[in-house]
């Protein structure tokens, strides 16, 4: 929001009206009366600037406690974290490397494959034959065919299905994210089952997060257990871990460099086209539910 506001002020906006838009005006909009402005009987969450014209933060103030100064932080105010759902433990089944694999009935048949778009979250609908090793459907990365999987991560059902990405832009591995909009369950996009097996394990070890594997290693991870979506680290260990994140993304000769946003909407299952979700293949213009095996 500091970066919005600098680039309002930039773009002529008065400095005054700049500061209510990320202050005053959200907190009235979503009825949080207890906020929003300096004044008696308001949350004293405050933000010392050094002027109007950067709005470069120099200290911040939580429930009038100072927390960060200069850039660093003084003193965490992370809460505790509990389950979302009474008697359900938060842990999340994760198929094996075996239940990935996907048994080819008929050695001609093609499959239907989600088609990544470089820099958008709306997909094609590709027809293509799976790389076929020992009768099951495998990645191949020379035709960047990659292998998905969505785990259902929230009610601690076990179930999962299996698709395929094209243009993905992995190569080696696996990516595994419980940040997957709008139910966030466990995404992964890998290259090989053992890689995404051990993506999918580490992630529910962690409760949630991003993870990198390439075989049985993790190569990278950040945790965020709030949900699947939020970090309790502070600003530093965060930008490492992510820093981290991305050079393991690299080194398994990744492609694409928005490779864990892109793989946040596969199974956003409202955008066209085709979308991956814990049931399987869904296409919202195409009529609801589709087959992993052209018919």
């Amino acid at each position: 929001l500091d970066g919005c506001l600098r680039e309002l002020i930039e773009c002529g906006v008065e400095p005054l009206a700049a500061l209510r838009t990320i202050t005053l005006t959200p907190a009235e909009y979503f009825r949080l009366y207890d906020r929003g402005a300096l004044a008696p009987a308001k949350i004293a969450d405050i933000v010392m600037v050094d002027g109007l014209k950067k709005c470069t933060v120099l200290q911040v103030w939580k429930r009038g406690k100072l927390v960060a100064e200069n850039g660093a932080v003084i003193e965490k105010t992370t809460p505790a974290v509990t389950s979302a759902l009474p008697g359900y433990s938060g842990e999340v089944r994760t198929p094996a490397a075996d239940e990935l694999r996907v048994k080819i009935d008929d050695p001609g048949a093609e499959i239907n494959v989600i088609g990544v778009i470089p820099g958008q979250v709306v997909t094609k609908t590709l027809k293509m034959k799976p790389a076929d090793i020992g009768g099951f459907a495998c990645a191949d990365a020379g035709r960047e065919l990659a292998k998905m999987a969505v785990v259902e991560k929230n009610r601690g059902t076990g179930r999962f299905s299996i698709g395929f990405l094209h243009g993905f832009g992995l190569v080696r591995g696996a990516i595994a994210s419980s940040i997957a909009h709008d139910a966030h369950n466990f995404t992964c996009a890998g290259m090989d089952d053992i890689s995404m097996a051990a993506a999918l394990r580490e992630l529910s070890r962690i409760r949630g997060g991003i993870v990198i594997a390439e075989g049985e290693k993790i190569l990278a991870e950040i945790e965020l257990p709030v949900g699947g979506l939020m970090s309790l680290l502070d600003a530093g260990e965060g930008l490492k871990k992510l820093e981290a994140l991305a050079a393991a993304r690299d080194a398994l000769g990744c492609t694409n460099p928005h490779a864990f946003m892109h793989l946040s909407f596969m199974s956003l299952s409202v955008i066209p086209e085709l979308k991956l979700t814990d049931k399987g293949y869904f296409d919202i213009t195409g009529g609801g539910e589709i087959p992993l095996f052209v018919r």
